[in-house]
């Protein structure tokens, strides 16, 4: 006696399992490649452009200087303005060189002194 049979499916003959999962796995590849380049990589890459200016540096207020030099001509310099803590404690850390340039970064004397000026710079 024959044993009856029920045709394959659609789904059946085209092995879908075999196709979509490999597509799945690279694309679950590529997503994470993607995530670590943007969150990892890149930041990194950044910080060690000699331009690169860190946000907190970026953020310091602007302002400028006069300086007259003995032979009486005057530069106008640019300076960051360093008024708190931890503002004083970042400074200059992880400012690439370029960046840097002609600023030049001024703290606020927060002790006392007796009879003379000082200034962190």
């Amino acid at each position: 006696m024959a044993q009856a049979t029920s045709p394959a499916t659609f789904s059946q003959r085209m092995r879908w399992n075999d196709r979509i999962k490999p597509l799945l796995i690279a694309v679950v590849l590529i997503l994470v490649a993607a995530w670590a380049g943007t969150t990892l990589v890149a930041p990194r890459m950044a910080a060690s452009q000699p331009h690169y200016m860190p946000a907190a540096f970026a953020s310091l207020p602007t302002g400028a200087v006069m300086v007259t030099n003995p032979n009486g001509a005057s530069d106008l310099l640019p300076v960051r303005i360093a008024d708190t803590g931890p503002t004083r404690a970042s400074g200059f850390a992880g400012v690439g060189e370029q960046a840097m340039g002609s600023t030049v970064l001024l703290y606020t004397l927060t002790r006392e002194t007796t009879g003379r000026a000082s200034y962190s710079v």
